[in-house]
């Protein structure tokens, strides 16, 4: 034991009744001698004297002298013993300032490094590694060790609050995207709010786990979304594929019709019935319109030859309507009535017998009637030269207003054109930046049109009434 080796140099500072002991300290490994001395009752070291001494490299080195309070005894002084091998103060002095720079070296710790726990944890054991310094500035140098180090775990705890604070604000965001029915958009947010989240250093595990789980939650709710509005979308396309392939068989049916007319009414509902239609899958949608829009073109093509087959025949019957209107004519300046009158009547057999001259048909048939009227009216006495000029003026008028009435019919077809040239266009493509742009100014200029027809049609409404108005007082006049 070592009190038995050093017994003979340990003091009991001229106290008869001091307490000498031996012990091993396990939070340095050290082997220590104290002594309890100058105290009224003896033994007892609370407010008197203690003096310890450790064992440090075979060395007894002095690590702590407090004196008696001169109340207890007197002050006893230990400089009589301070020069043998049972005081070092060189050697405390140099381990004071190791820990010293050891509590440096933490201070300059940053609190963000992940790896602060290690590092504080290793300068622990290098700090008790130093060795003991007394038990004062032992205590004094604890003291700061911990001080420092607390400090440091209170600005890492701040520190990752914030990261916290960031992240709860980053999960709020995703929670209220499970809400969003956009989801393509939902799953591009999702995606850039996660990158976000990684970037953003690890704060305190357990809140962490459950902000990271939160995120994972709301990211596979707007997975699954987006997963159920891709079966839904996938389900009426093919509810819509199902309805065109419909309306593309039926357009192609009436394609070959002859009743040109009654057959592109048809097809312009077809066409309605399509635009009002859900968009199919992209590749179904394409092949489809492609069928619609060749059976509408073989429509409108086979309308148009047939329309340029009748014009062809009108312009004949036209020229030969004309021959006999001319022919009718030449037989205004005769005095011989009886034959001329006979001649008359052959020439409007073989007027009506002509065929139909299309849109001049009207306007020949009553040029040959008129040069009719003309001609019996010549053959009316002086007498009723006044009522000739009378019904001369209707017929002028009479003519004004179906001449009217065939340009305004002109125009309604005109008009009508137009209308079914812009039904007939096809809706510009979804990934057209200008698409509602296009939409819009087509449903403007279909509307305008519409209107147009509508005050063309109340204008040949009240042409015809006229004509019938003045066609009327003209049958009153024979």
């Amino acid at each position: 034991m070592l009190l038995d080796k050093y017994r003979n140099i340990i003091p009991n500072f001229n106290d008869p009744k001091a307490v000498v002991r031996e012990y091993e300290d396990p939070s340095g490994n050290l082997v220590k001698i104290e002594v309890f001395y100058g105290g009224k009752y003896g033994g007892d070291s609370e407010g008197h004297g203690h003096w310890v001494a450790e064992n440090i490299g075979g060395i007894m080195q002095v690590t702590l002298d407090r004196n008696p309070d001169k109340v207890d005894g007197g002050r006893h002084l230990i400089e009589q013993i301070s020069k043998n091998d049972a005081y070092n103060d060189q050697a405390r002095q140099e381990r004071i300032r190791k820990k010293e720079v050891i509590i440096s070296e933490l201070a300059g710790l940053d609190y963000s490094d992940p790896d602060l726990n290690a590092k504080i944890k290793s300068m622990k054991e290098r700090l008790w590694n130093c060795g003991s310094c007394g038990h004062y500035d032992n205590e004094r140098l604890k003291k700061q060790f911990e001080e420092v180090a607390d400090r440091l775990y209170n600005q890492r705890k701040e520190y990752r609050k914030e990261f916290m604070r960031q992240k709860e604000a980053i999960v709020s965001q995703a929670e209220i995207l499970v809400y969003d029915t956009d989801c393509k958009k939902a799953k591009d947010e999702i995606r850039s709010l996660r990158d976000q989240m990684k970037q953003i250093p690890r704060g305190i595990k357990e809140e962490d786990d459950v902000l990271w789980t939160r995120f994972n939650q709301a990211s596979d709710h707007i997975y699954e979304n987006a997963k159920q509005a891709y079966e839904e979308r996938k389900r009426k396309q093919q509810e819509a594929k199902i309805k065109k392939e419909e309306i593309a068989k039926e357009a192609e049916r009436i394609s070959y019709s002859t009743d040109f007319k009654a057959a592109k009414d048809q097809m312009r509902s077809l066409q309605e019935q399509w635009k009002q239609s859900p968009r199919a899958a992209k590749d179904d949608e394409d092949l489809l319109w492609e069928r619609f829009r060749k059976a509408a073109d073989r429509l409108y093509d086979n309308s148009k030859k047939d329309q340029e087959k009748r014009q062809g025949e009108q312009q004949a019957a036209k020229r030969k309507k004309e021959q006999i209107i001319s022919q009718a004519i030449n037989l205004l300046g005769t005095s011989d009535y009886k034959s001329a009158t006979n001649e008359m009547k052959r020439l409007s057999e073989e007027f009506f017998n002509a065929g139909s001259a299309g849109k001049d048909n009207f306007a020949l048939k009553e040029r040959f009637q008129s040069v009719k009227n003309r001609f019996f009216e010549a053959k009316k006495i002086a007498s009723e030269q006044k009522h000739r000029a009378y019904v001369q003026s209707l017929y002028e008028r009479l003519e004004r207003k179906r001449e009217a009435l065939n340009r305004l019919e002109s125009a309604i077809r005109n008009k009508e054109d137009q209308l079914s040239n812009i039904m007939s266009r096809p809706d510009p493509s979804y990934n057209n930046p200008h698409r509602w742009d296009i939409v819009a100014r087509r449903n403007e200029r279909e509307s305008n049109i519409r209107s147009e027809l509508t005050d063309m049609g109340t204008r040949r409404y009240s042409l015809i009434n006229d004509i019938v108005e003045l066609q009327s007082k003209l049958n009153n006049t024979f």
